[in-house]
């Protein structure tokens, strides 16, 4: 049988009107880690927000400063607990590809640092880690966090 030109025409539009999802590389590691890290940071929070819930003298006033600017030990819980469960969500998020997912989690890690960074006077080695772990968790996310899309 020899091509005729309507069926090589036919032939070339269907390769071309074919989508292929985005070639994954060795940065989908990577984003796996920064979901997981996620996570983690976010089972952190929970459990340092509950214990500020329910033990207000855990954390201390360091010197003559507070800990954590001027709120109360009550509202710094909470606002963990809030933080901590929205991470964990947007991990799984982020995990399984949601576009929405990556901007939350975005956000979520510069929340997190700059928490960290109020704080670095009281926690100075567990800050730096944790801010150090954001900028990963941010560079993975922005750059390759378009390789986690579902393919299909």
């Amino acid at each position: 049988m020899s091509d005729t030109p309507t069926r090589r025409a036919a032939a070339e539009t269907t390769s071309q009107d074919v989508e292929f999802p985005p070639e994954r590389t060795a940065w989908i590691g990577w984003i796996i880690f920064a979901g997981l890290m996620l996570a983690l940071v976010g089972i952190f929070q929970l459990i340092a927000g509950f214990v500020a819930v329910v033990d207000e003298d855990y954390f201390q006033e360091i010197g003559a400063a507070p800990l954590f600017l001027a709120v109360d030990q009550q509202t710094w819980g909470v606002l963990q607990l809030v933080l901590g469960a929205l991470s964990i969500l947007t991990a799984a998020g982020l995990l399984y590809g949601n576009a929405a997912a990556r901007v939350v989690g975005m956000g979520i890690a510069v929340v997190v640092a700059v928490s960290n960074l109020l704080a670095i006077h009281a926690y100075p080695l567990w800050s730096v880690i944790v801010i150090a772990l954001d900028v990963v968790i941010l560079f993975a996310i922005a750059v390759h966090g378009r390789e986690m899309k579902p393919s299909g």
